[in-house]
């Protein structure tokens, strides 16, 4: 279970609570929302926004590394990297280094994993890298940062791809990350949403879900989901017919982790 807070406090309660229910949990480092309209072209601003990670990593190992060792399951990188505002190699690179800065600095310190979760999108009127130029960047940021875990998101909830191109990305991203360091895992942020006409967000039919975990499954290591805990748990918005169905839902995800 990852998230990301700008409170310390609330990293506090959940690493907390993890160990109270015998659970792993894996610490989201901060968020900014100038991510979606900076991205990588201003150093400076990416650069401290990085070294403010780092700071939480330092302040969470230093307060609760020794007592919380075996619950606290690695980091998470907020910032997600997509295929339309990195083609510049300039980009490309400086994100390998950011990269690199603070996953050598949390394997020193913790000894612990990062993760990071990209995102694609591939539709008619979107432009940007083919999954074959995706995975090549990928190959390039991680033949400089040892990063332990790529988290894919499918886009399929998001509505950023179909079911009919996926597999394409996963096979060629998970190639690409074999040849260039193959101790980096290739998992799968299956999007169990959907969006409603009103733009609103749902539980997407177990159907569609079904067809997703079908498709991702032989390439990746490890399935997640988002957002189980959140839309997906929601039953106050299901009606009363249906509940016990997503309750099952819930219970076979929870079995599958």
């Amino acid at each position: 279970f990852f998230f990301s807070s700008r409170r310390r406090h609330t990293r506090c309660r959940e690493v907390s609570w993890a160990r109270r229910c015998v659970q792993e949990t894996g610490i989201g480092l901060n968020e900014n929302s100038d991510w979606w309209k900076t991205f990588a072209s201003n150093e400076t601003w990416l650069r401290q926004e990085f070294n403010i990670g780092k700071e939480i990593v330092q302040d969470m190992w230093s307060k609760y590394g020794k007592r919380y060792n075996k619950v606290i399951a690695g980091f998470y990188i907020a910032f997600e990297v997509d295929n339309m505002f990195f083609e510049e190699q300039e980009h490309q690179q400086l994100m390998a280094a950011v990269y690199k800065d603070i996953v050598d600095f949390t394997h020193s310190l913790t000894g612990k994993p990062l993760m990071v979760a990209p995102y694609f999108v591939d539709m008619p009127d979107r432009d940007g890298m083919n999954a074959v130029e995706y995975a090549k960047m990928w190959s390039n940021i991680i033949k400089i940062a040892a990063i332990d875990v790529v988290t894919l998101q499918d886009g399929i909830g998001a509505g950023h791809t179909l079911l009919s191109v996926i597999e394409n990305w996963y096979y060629q991203l998970r190639a690409a990350l074999h040849q260039t360091r193959p101790t980096t895992e290739l998992w799968t942020d299956l999007e169990t949403f959907e969006i409603n006409p009103s733009g609103s967000f749902r539980p997407a039919p177990i159907s569609r879900v079904i067809k997703q975990i079908e498709l991702e499954r032989h390439y990746v290591k490890k399935i997640t989901s988002f957002s189980f805990n959140h839309y997906d748990l929601s039953l106050i918005h299901i009606s009363e017919p249906t509940r016990p169905l997503y309750i099952s839902y819930a219970v076979f995800c929870l079995k599958k982790k």
